[in-house]
This record gives C-alpha cells, sequence and structure tokens, in this order.
C-alpha cells in the first residue's frame, strides 16, 4: 500500500498542495492501492493498480484532493476510486480519461462530495446484484459503474459530473443501471 504523506501532520504547509505523480508503473497490494493523507494532487498514468481493498482513497477528514487517471487500470474486490467525505470537507476532484476500472464485489468508482469527470474508460463490477445504503459512517454502492454518493442519510449527493465515451460491464443485469446519484432519500437514476 502506498500512504501518501501519512507520517506528517495535517496542518504542516510543507505537506499540503503538492503534486505526486507516478507514471508507468504496477501497484500490488493485499489491502489498498493508494491512501490519500493529505490534501494533494495525485497523478497516475499508464499503470496498473491490484488491490484487496480500494484502489485509490482519500481520508475522509482530510478532503480536497485532486486525482487524475489516465489510461490506468484499477482492478481488486472494492471499489477501484473511493473518495469520502463529510459536511465541512472541501469538494475533491476526480478526473479519469481512459483505462479500466473493476470491482469484484461493489461499484467501480464511488464518490462522495467531488467534482467528477470519467471518459473513455471501462467501468464493472462483478456484483450480481445493485444495492445501496447510506448511514453516519459512510456508504456503499454494490453492481454499479458509477456511485455519486451521499456523506450523510439525508444529505444528497453535492458535485458536478461529466461523463462520456465510456463503456460499462456489469453483471448484475445487461440492463443494470450504471451511473446513480444519492438524492437525499433514494437513487436518482443518470445513466
Amino acid at each position: 500500500m502506498l500512504q501518501l504523506f501519512r507520517c506528517c501532520e495535517n496542518n504542516d504547509p510543507n505537506y499540503k498542495n503538492n503534486t505526486i505523480k507516478i507514471v508507468n508503473s504496477t501497484i500490488t497490494s493485499s489491502a489498498t492501492g493508494i491512501i490519500l493523507f493529505s490534501n494533494n494532487t495525485l497523478e497516475v498514468e499508464n499503470s496498473t493498480i491490484t488491490h484487496g481493498y480500494f484502489g485509490i482513497t482519500q481520508n475522509g477528514n482530510i478532503t480536497g484532493s485532486t486525482i487524475k487517471l489516465t489510461s490506468t487500470n484499477i482492478t481488486g474486490k472494492y471499489s477501484g476510486v473511493y473518495l469520502s467525505n463529510n459536511l465541512t470537507g472541501a469538494v475533491n476532484t476526480l478526473t479519469v480519461d481512459g483505462g479500466t476500472i473493476t470491482s469484484a464485489v461493489e461499484s467501480a468508482i464511488e464518490v462522495k462530495k467531488t467534482n467528477i469527470t470519467v471518459k473513455n474508460a471501462n467501468l464493472a463490477s462483478s456484483a450480481t446484484t445493485q444495492s445501496y445504503s447510506v448511514n453516519p459512517g459512510g456508504s456503499n454502492g454494490v453492481g454499479y459503474g458509477i456511485v455519486l454518493a451521499g456523506y450523510a442519510v439525508g444529505t444528497a449527493y453535492e458535485g458536478t459530473y461529466t461523463f462520456d465515451n465510456n463503456t460499462f460491464a456489469l453483471a448484475a443485469d445487461p440492463g443494470a443501471n450504471k451511473i446513480v446519484k444519492y438524492d437525499g432519500t433514494g437513487l436518482e437514476v443518470i445513466l
């Protein structure tokens, strides 16, 4: 597991607003591939992440991260990208251009309070059913390509979204919902 800036105090300006760039690399982890512990920019290009938990995530109390994935393949048990957040958290930014993101038991991407753009990507979930739940401790989207989640019961998804030219392989059903958004009480189908 690659832990970015975990050792450092979160209020130390030397460990904020940096760019971490990973190019032509392979990350293999029995736990999480990459965890961000500071609000930095992470750029991953032409790389592969194989994980046992999440591919890329960030500490839900240290928000405002920017993540850019270009031609990157992420595969593992839970969501390939899972970005959490909270009431006072800064908005995250996620940009995916190309590559494949696959989850064995959840959804390919799940984000809260995030501006998200996904284009030219292949998104897959091997989960045979679709479900969504949200509670004070987080949310859980199963079987979708992308889940635009709420960070608490009654709090709708916050953030902008753009999706273009993506393909989906969802084991739940060939006609399964591909992209859903939590509206504060239930799911709204985007695609």
